[in-house]
């Protein structure tokens, strides 16, 4: 759908910031979407002892959550390419909430554009 990395943000950035209504909306998304798939993966890392395995524990259910969404979107066993998918999602969900801050961004300076023509 998209070239390469600069087409991908201009085209999430032109409409991002209205998904959700609000900044305040798309806030609660972003903390919503943090709180399960960055906090943690972030605890079993830095975390030590009951901490670490709460966060293994938390980061183990929201891999299960995705391939089961995969499985449930598919009608089929979730392949080895769904499961590395899965492991991932953190980086998918900080991806996500750095478009969503450029969206909300551009539209405030009102620099929104896309192909090049304001918008």
């Amino acid at each position: 759908m998209y070239r390469d990395r600069e087409a991908l943000e201009n085209g999430y950035e032109r409409w991002l910031w209205s998904a959700y209504g609000s900044a305040v909306g798309s806030a609660a998304v972003v903390g919503a979407s943090a709180l399960a798939y960055l906090v943690p993966p972030a605890a079993a890392i830095a975390g030590t002892g009951q901490v670490r395995r709460l966060g293994l524990l938390g980061y183990g259910l929201a891999v299960a959550a995705r391939l089961s969404a995969r499985s449930i979107d598919s009608g089929a066993t979730p392949t080895a390419d769904d499961v590395i998918d899965a492991f991932a999602h953190p980086a998918s969900v900080l991806a996500y909430a750095r478009l969503v801050a450029l969206s909300h961004r551009s539209h405030r300076r009102g620099t929104t554009t896309w192909k090049r023509r304001p918008v």
